[in-house]
């Protein structure tokens, strides 16, 4: 038996006036959502099938199930966890870990990255959060255990990427539960509260990296890039003169771009700041999946 539970994730802002959003924004925003999810998930239902894709779309509005990602464009996601449901239901299980995701997007905006002292309370096993402002917050103990662990920090600071002053000035997640709707956002001075801190984030110094480019948009002079194994990295050029290399982004095949990587703890790039490119002609010497690279 299918559940579902519906979560629409809102998107306000210029960008999104005429109802689309740019692929390449929106990209590393259903990743954080979808990383976050699973992540937390995984601790609580080891029986569970959860995954996530866009279901359809109405104007204004994603439809998503907790499956299998499939990615349209509009300036609203709503997500649908859809589990495969087993003992103790689903259902629980998917509301949950959203209520998880929520409320350490809650702690985070409280701490505001800032030094936080917490007290235990005993009655009720929640965490008492004092912020740098002296102001307090009570947290389940298992939301003080991610925010401390920082479990879910990349997944976050990727989920909130698509905020900034121009185009997405807001997100917001909201669901509905025993006849409550629940809604949190994230602004554009807000986003800083879930920037990723140099313990967690490294760079590499100025190096080559071989990538096929799927797309640029030069307002802002960000894309998105295959790597060989098959995912998908953002970059960005930081280069004076950006229009310099323009002529790169009509090359079908492989392009080299000399860059410094932005790597999670598991070293794998999050953002890449390209200075060059050059074409590659050839083909790679090495295997690639062409069903998912193309």
């Amino acid at each position: 038996m299918q559940q579902k539970i519906p979560i629409t994730i809102h998107l306000e802002g210029e960008g999104v006036k005429d109802g689309s959003i740019l692929l390449e924004d929106l990209v590393p925003a259903l990743q954080g959502f979808s990383s976050a999810y699973g992540k937390l998930a995984s601790s609580y239902s080891q029986n569970l099938n959860h995954k996530i894709r866009i279901e359809s779309f109405v104007p204004g509005s994603f439809l998503v199930h907790l499956y299998t990602t499939v990615m349209e464009h509009q300036d609203a996601i709503q997500a649908t966890a859809n589990l495969m449901t087993v003992a103790g239901g689903g259902s629980a299980v998917a509301y949950k870990v959203i209520d998880l995701i929520v409320k350490t997007i809650q702690a985070k905006k409280h701490i505001k990255n800032q030094p936080y002292t917490q007290q235990n309370n005993y009655n009720d096993s929640n965490v008492v959060i004092i912020n740098a402002d002296n102001l307090e917050l009570a947290i389940p103990l298992e939301v003080y255990q991610i925010i401390k662990e920082k479990n879910i920090d990349n997944d976050l600071n990727k989920l909130v990427s698509i905020i900034d002053n121009e185009n997405i000035e807001k997100l917001s997640i909201g669901y509905e539960k025993e006849d409550e709707k629940i809604v949190e956002s994230v602004d554009n001075k807000e986003k800083k509260f879930f920037d990723i801190d140099n313990e967690t984030v490294s760079e590499t110094k100025e190096t080559w990296i071989t990538c096929k480019i799927n797309s640029l948009t030069k307002t802002t002079n960000r894309g998105r890039a295959y790597l060989p194994d098959g995912s998908q990295v953002g970059f960005k050029l930081v280069t004076e003169t950006p229009e310099n290399l323009y002529k790169h982004f009509i090359h079908k095949g492989w392009v080299k771009m000399y860059c410094k990587a932005k790597l999670d703890e598991n070293l794998k790039p999050l953002e890449l700041d390209v200075y060059d490119m050059e074409d590659l002609n050839a083909e790679l010497p090495f295997g690639t999946n062409n069903e998912t690279i193309k």
